[in-house]
């Protein structure tokens, strides 16, 4: 099957609820945004917007059963109206304009990585995250997103709080026993 079999039978799909992929750490449930000569956009509830290189989209899922409620799908349906679908026609170009921009390549799995993009050529892209400057081969990024530098983990933050709690229970038992 040649691209623009595929392309036109994406087509097809724009602006419906799809699964790429059937499984595994890269596979989402999402709004197709748009369908370009070899990747595609698609909005997805808790990820935001995804790019995908077609060269690595195993299946696509139409009338997907999980994934998405009825609620799920209307607050899509609104943010699908926010997303500039005038990218460029090629990923290899698509990845170019993320220069200086916070992005994750490939969601999830052992191959995932993020940082700010430094350099792109059409063999590599680079990518500096704190101390490290890692190099990524452009024919295996799966799929990418851009955004800010994800916040640390709540669970951080919870953790010094209980053990501030436990501290002020103890000092409030320690008091009831003084009197």
């Amino acid at each position: 099957m040649n691209s623009s079999n595929i392309n036109k039978q994406l087509e097809a799909l724009k602006d419906k609820v799809i699964k790429v992929d059937r499984g595994g750490p890269n596979s989402r449930v999402g709004k197709l945004v748009a369908v370009h000569d070899d990747y595609i956009t698609l909005l997805t509830n808790n990820d935001g917007v995804l790019y995908y290189n077609m060269d690595h989209i195993k299946s696509v899922t139409e009338n997907v059963k999980d994934g998405l409620d009825g609620d799920d799908v209307d607050e899509i349906e609104e943010e699908s109206r926010n997303v500039d679908c005038n990218t460029p026609h090629d990923f290899r170009s698509f990845l170019s304009t993320l220069k200086y921009k916070w992005v994750q390549i490939n969601r999830g799995g052992p191959a995932k990585v993020d940082g700010v993009v430094n350099d792109i050529t059409d063999e590599v892209i680079t990518l500096v995250h704190d101390q490290e400057v890692i190099r990524v081969v452009v024919f295996h990024i799966n799929n990418v997103s851009v955004g800010n530098k994800p916040k640390k983990d709540k669970d951080d933050g919870k953790k010094d709080d209980k053990k501030d709690d436990n501290k002020k229970d103890d000092h409030d038992k320690k008091e009831k026993q003084d009197d």
